[in-house]
């Protein structure tokens, strides 16, 4: 049987541990790190083999709230037994493990600044208790919120982070996406550049209000909140909250790289 041990370090982060015990019963599964794809259907995983030990240490950088595996070692096993087992343990599997390991124990889950978070909670919610997206500043809150997700949470629990933050199925999260928004593309044709980054005039393509800019490349995660749904976020939480509000970078664009 593996053991897994968490410990804090700081506010903002925590040390990791997989060790494997000695007893017979675990010869043949002392301990399984999962791997975050599946390869032919099946999902796949990497075995540590007995006295072996991998040691994480993941933390959210501040002030950004990004998630980050800071450094991990594989510390080999004292028995001469089969080593090379570290050579599949990347740094992909690693941050996959330690991030699932702490998220089932709700511990190290990134939050956006209090103003969005909190009025991403105001808004109001439909009978089947998805976001009533009636207002524009609705519309812009949900964008920041994807874009926050893309920057700061690794790309496999990306749209784990937005239905637990929404309360909205993936699915529909897509949908939205793909009703207010077009793409980088699309804005270029229509020489519209400006209203994208440097007007705050409503940016229209086609009759449609455009509330986000996604990358022309599906393969890209993320996009740009235009100009004129950043100030205007910007504007009605200062009003609402009292302060002159900005929103953060991390929430106005964003490219995520598979």
């Amino acid at each position: 049987m593996g053991i897994r041990k968490t410990k804090k370090e700081s506010g903002n982060g925590y040390t990791i541990v997989w060790t494997t015990t000695i007893k017979d019963s675990n010869q043949d599964d002392p301990i399984s790190l999962s791997v975050p794809y599946s390869i032919n259907g099946k999902q796949s995983k990497i075995v540590l083999p007995l006295n072996a030990s991998v040691v994480a240490d993941i933390d959210i950088q501040q002030p950004s709230q990004k998630l980050m595996l800071s450094s991990y070692s594989v510390q080999f096993n004292s028995t001469g037994l089969e080593d090379g087992f570290a050579d599949n343990i990347t740094h992909r599997v690693v941050r996959y493990n330690a991030v699932r390991s702490l998220w089932k124990e709700h511990k190290l889950i990134p939050k956006m600044d209090l103003q969005l978070e909190q009025i991403l909670k105001d808004i109001p919610r439909s009978d089947k208790d998805n976001l009533q997206l009636k207002t524009d500043l609705a519309k812009g809150v949900i964008f920041c919120t994807y874009l926050f997700a893309v920057n700061n949470i690794p790309t496999g629990f990306q749209s784990e982070y937005l239905e637990k933050k929404t309360g909205m199925s993936n699915n529909f999260i897509t949908q939205i996406i793909n009703r207010y928004s077009v793409t980088l593309d699309d804005v270029i044709k229509a020489k519209k550049q400006d209203l994208l980054f440097t007007k705050s005039d409503k940016l229209v393509i086609e009759g449609k209000n455009v509330y986000f800019v996604r990358h022309t490349d599906r393969k890209l995660k993320g996009g740009y909140l235009p100009m004129w749904i950043e100030k205007l976020v910007e504007k009605e939480l200062s009003e609402i909250y009292g302060v002159d509000y900005k929103l953060p970078l991390e929430a106005k664009g964003a490219v995520d790289i598979p």
